[in-house]
């Protein structure tokens, strides 16, 4: 048990694009558009309430967000692609993945269904573990919020059936932070916190998924004001 609690950290990262090959294919498998729309509101959402803080995209006078979401359906996964603002989502920006190796190869490669210029972001590969080991999940929301990701440690221990939290740091989009996260998830995990990163928050539908991230929001909210007005907000004071 650990004697006290304390802040993580937030890992500085720069993005540098997606980090494991892709390849594009041809295919135009429908996207469901009620999902797809509750997605868009929900990247909006995100974006107004700074869960997903903009970053400069090299060589571009546009921004990208710092976060992602997708579902799974009969025919595969589906995630917004990388380096898009979530305030500003459109529906060609879900991009459909058709195949990965991620299971076969260290560096695993991307196969998606081609939409422009487009790239699936490469948190997919966290998204794919999670929907391989929690079937009945069929939406991920995913953004680097400040709030949950300093107070991961009491989420995880006033949370603890809810809330899982990884052991160490990983960095984004690799192999490393989707088998970190796979390793804590349980039948009951609802919100996984990769530790210095961001989370990843689970549902069997939207509304679900974004109840668990505006649950967290708010408990992290409430944590850090109790701290803020000096209240001695550690482990050993519940204890």
């Amino acid at each position: 048990m650990k004697e006290r609690l304390g802040l993580d950290s937030i890992l500085p990262e720069n993005y540098v694009g997606v980090k494991c090959p892709v390849i594009p294919v041809e295919g135009n498998k429908k996207l469901n558009p009620r999902l797809v729309s509750e997605l868009i509101d929900t990247g909006r959402y995100f974006s107004s309430h700074n869960w997903a803080p903009e970053y400069p995209i090299e060589g571009s006078t546009k921004k990208g967000s710092s976060g992602n979401l997708g579902f799974i359906d009969e025919h595969g996964i589906v995630v917004t692609a990388t380096a898009t603002d979530l305030g500003k989502l459109i529906p060609p920006d879900f991009l459909r993945v058709v195949h990965t190796d991620y299971e076969t190869k260290p560096a695993p490669t991307m196969y998606h269904e081609r939409s422009g210029d487009r790239k699936p972001t490469s948190e997919f590969l966290a998204y794919d573990r999670i929907f391989k080991d929690l079937k009945d999940k069929t939406v991920i929301l995913h953004a680097h919020n400040r709030l949950t990701t300093s107070w991961a440690q009491y989420l995880e221990f006033f949370f603890p059936d809810l809330v899982a939290r990884t052991d160490e740091p990983k960095p984004y989009g690799t192999k490393e932070l989707a088998d970190s996260v796979g390793a804590k998830l349980t039948e009951e995990t609802k919100y996984v916190i990769a530790n210095g990163h961001g989370f990843f928050s689970l549902g069997r539908n939207v509304s679900e998924a974004f109840l668990y991230a505006k649950m967290m929001n708010i408990a992290a909210y409430v944590f850090e004001t109790f701290a803020e007005i000096g209240f001695p907000f550690a482990a050993e004071a519940v204890l």
